[in-house]
């Protein structure tokens, strides 16, 4: 008899990485930026903008 728990073959292990690249602030923080790029523009277009005087920074978050 065929054990119905054991892996099937069909279905190939995704070893997949998803990087996040997220904008911080001392009170909270953004995420789900495509690149370094688009999150400093998040920052000098948005967050210089309505709070200058708060340092901002970018950062990578690796997820597995």
């Amino acid at each position: 008899m065929e054990n119905m728990y054991a892996p099937n073959n069909r279905y190939k292990k995704i070893d997949s990485e998803i990087h996040d690249i997220i904008v911080e602030w001392e009170q909270g923080m953004v995420k789900g930026f495509r690149s370094k790029e688009e999150a400093e523009r998040f920052i000098n277009h948005v967050c210089k903008k309505t709070a200058p005087d708060i340092e901002y920074s970018v950062s990578f978050c690796l997820n597995k």
